[in-house]
């Protein structure tokens, strides 16, 4: 939007005032304002420090002003500076081995731009794949973690299954040996009964055959 919108280079002092009342939420608009319109020292202060993606504007500032383009490197996140560095360190060490000819200035400078726009554009994607990645591998773990869960539950419940099967044989085991032990002693108790009936019988017949015996004898002769 801030690339597109319908202003002039003079309307950057403005623009600057309204992104740096925005804060951190209009840091990823600086870039575009930046390339698009030359800044002077004053307004380069007011450009946040760290700014994430400023090294994609390093080109179109390099083009316009060398000055500048100094400038919006003391601007540039730490992992860029670190980018431009490396890159430039290896451009020098490639030229003196003679795997590369010697190149003028401007377009070292040029290569040294391009280099750090690309890794500024690539690197959140690099970044941003890494995370996903990482975010999925601990989805992953988690899901694996949940499965081991639910089949040790599972064993585990069947074992008490087992155990349950196993322990109640044993206590109807248990039930009929104490029916066995309190039956015997019943079985006993009913045939002792049934003997003291039989041996009872005669004895109480004889004692009702005697009483009725004594009441004959006691009644006077004429009641008889």
């Amino acid at each position: 939007m801030v690339a597109e919108a319908p202003w002039s280079p003079r309307h950057a002092g403005s623009v600057l005032a309204v992104l740096s009342a925005e804060g951190d939420l209009a840091r990823s608009l600086y870039p575009a304002l930046v390339a698009r319109c030359p800044l002077t020292p004053e307004q380069w202060a007011q450009v946040p420090v760290a700014c994430p993606c400023l090294g994609t504007a390093l080109p179109a500032v390099l083009r316009r002003s060398e000055a500048e383009a100094a400038l919006l490197v003391r601007h540039l996140p730490s992992r860029e500076q670190q980018c431009l560095r490396t890159l430039a360190l290896s451009l020098g060490a490639a030229q003196r081995r003679g795997q590369l000819p010697s190149l003028p200035l401007p377009i070292v400078n040029g290569l040294l731009a391009e280099g750090t726009a690309h890794y500024a554009v690539v690197w959140p994607n690099q970044q941003h794949a890494q995370q996903s990645r990482q975010r999925l591998q601990r989805q992953a773990r988690h899901q694996e973690q949940q499965q081991q869960q639910q089949q040790q539950t599972a064993q585990h419940q069947k074992q008490g299954r087992g155990q349950q099967q196993q322990q109640r044989p044993q206590q109807l085991g248990g039930l009929q040996m104490f029916g066995l032990l309190l039956g015997a002693p019943l079985a006993a108790m009913a045939a002792s009964v049934l003997l003291l009936r039989v041996l009872k019988g005669p004895a109480v017949e004889a004692r009702r055959r005697e009483a009725a015996k004594s009441r004959k004898l006691s009644r006077p002769d004429g009641l008889a």
